[in-house]
């Protein structure tokens, strides 16, 4: 996705209808992401931000599970 060669928004998409137990994503990301660059791992954060709970975080990596309905 960094590269371009692949487009995120089925990955986007699967993280809106919350197809996903646990996401991992680097612990470097800001949580929520800013909305103005246009990179693809932001984008993916944004949703994942949006639809998914924080559950912990270590020197590398956050995770976050798929809030109970």
């Amino acid at each position: 996705w960094q590269r371009g060669l692949l487009d995120p928004q089925a990955l986007i998409d699967a993280v809106q209808r919350r197809a996903f137990d646990l996401i991992m994503l680097p612990a470097a990301l800001p949580m929520p992401p800013p909305a103005a660059p246009d990179a693809p791992l932001l984008a993916v954060a944004r949703a994942v931000a949006e639809r998914y709970e924080p559950a912990g975080r270590d020197a590398s990596y956050a995770w976050f599970i798929r809030p109970r309905e």
